[in-house]
């Protein structure tokens, strides 16, 4: 089986990508060794995997020469040759290496189910057991529900509440993401 791995640094973490990279690649490299697998070719970025896909593979710095791992490309990369059947299976680190935005890690993850390349994760069972599909399925979200909370008072219901409670009494608590957007 070959076996590409995928790694990620984000760039407002406080993360060397010459330690990073090399750490993940050697995580993926322990998860596989049971199997009898190693991973052949290597893919990776320094990005934010909060970032828009389209948006990735734009970085301003070349990180290629700081970090000790060869870089066959970013994920636009591996998509693309995982369409002309570069290998068979694709192996990160953690799943939200892969996007920490659930739309954009699905997409990716489709993606390379339609060219019947598996996506693994080294922290997660190398399987497709119902718990392995489940744990993958509560990771992925995990990132974006990690997103600043705050918990607005409003002592009064307002119009919005009493129509969402249909009838139910308000306790006044409302529990709402605030990420540069108003209070539902």
């Amino acid at each position: 089986m070959k076996v590409a791995f995928y790694g990620r640094v984000s760039t407002d973490d406080a993360q060397d990508p010459s330690l990073s990279i090399p750490r993940q690649l050697r995580k993926c490299n322990e998860a596989l060794a049971p199997i009898g697998e190693r991973v052949g070719a290597t893919y990776w970025e320094v990005d934010s995997g909060r970032k828009d896909l389209d948006d990735r593979g734009r970085g301003k710095r070349d990180w290629s020469a700081e970090v000790d791992v060869p870089c066959a490309g970013d994920m636009h990369k591996l998509l693309a040759d995982a369409e002309a059947a570069a290998f068979d299976a694709v192996i990160v680190e953690s799943i939200d290496r892969v996007s920490r935005m659930t739309f954009d890690g699905t997409r990716i993850e489709r993606e390379l189910e339609k060219q019947d390349i598996a996506l693994l994760a080294a922290d997660e069972p190398l399987n497709s057991s119902a718990t392995a599909i489940l744990s993958r399925c509560a990771r992925a979200g995990t990132p974006e529900a990690r997103r600043p909370m705050a918990i607005y008072w409003s002592p009064t219901p307002t119009p919005t509440r009493r129509r969402r409670a249909k009838g139910a009494r308000s306790t006044g608590w409302s529990l709402t993401r605030c990420a540069g957007r108003s209070p539902c």
